[in-house]
C-alpha cells in the first residue's frame, strides 16, 4: 500500500508561482481601482495626512490589496495541491508520493478501482473546501473588486 503524503511540498519545484498567478497578481492591483489616477490620489492623501511611506504601505496599500492577495494565495494553493506531472517525474519513493500521483495507482490499463479512487478524490477535495470556507469573504471580494458599474 502506498502511503500518501499529500501535504508535503515537493523539493526542488520551481513552480511556486505560475504565469497565471503572476498575471493575477499584476491585475489585482489595478482591478480594484479602474484608473491609476485614483490610486495616486489615495496615496497622496495619505502623504498629506502626514503618514510615512511605511505607514502608507501598511495602512493603505495592504488593506486595498488584501482581497487580490487572498485570491492569489487560494489559486496558488490549488495549483500546488493538484500538481501531478512534476511529482510524478521527481518522486521515486512510494511514501513521498502526493495525492494525485497516489490516486493514479488505482487506475491501470485493465482495471480501475472506482470505490477507492472516489474516496481518495473526496479526500483531495476537502482541503479546497476548507480553504474556500475560511477565506470566502476575501475570495468573493477579490473576484468582484473590478466589477464596477459605469
Amino acid at each position: 500500500m502506498v502511503a500518501l503524503a499529500a501535504g508535503q511540498a515537493h523539493a526542488g519545484s520551481a513552480q511556486s508561482l505560475s504565469p497565471s498567478s503572476i498575471r493575477l497578481a499584476a491585475c489585482s492591483g489595478s482591478s480594484s481601482q479602474p484608473t491609476g489616477k485614483s490610486t495616486v490620489v489615495v496615496l497622496d492623501a495619505g502623504r498629506i495626512d502626514g503618514a510615512s511611506e511605511f505607514g502608507i504601505f501598511w495602512r493603505i496599500v495592504i488593506p486595498l490589496s488584501t482581497p487580490g492577495l487572498a485570491v492569489l494565495g487560494i489559486y496558488t494553493f490549488m495549483e500546488q495541491w493538484r500538481e501531478f506531472l512534476w511529482p510524478l517525474i521527481v518522486i521515486t519513493a512510494d511514501e513521498l508520493k502526493t495525492l494525485p500521483v497516489g490516486l493514479s495507482i488505482f487506475h491501470t490499463e485493465f482495471r480501475t478501482d472506482y470505490g477507492v479512487q472516489m474516496a481518495g478524490v473526496l479526500l483531495s477535495v476537502l482541503p479546497f473546501m476548507v480553504v474556500f470556507l475560511l477565506f470566502q469573504r476575501l475570495f468573493i471580494k477579490g473576484l468582484t473588486a473590478g466589477a464596477l458599474k459605469g
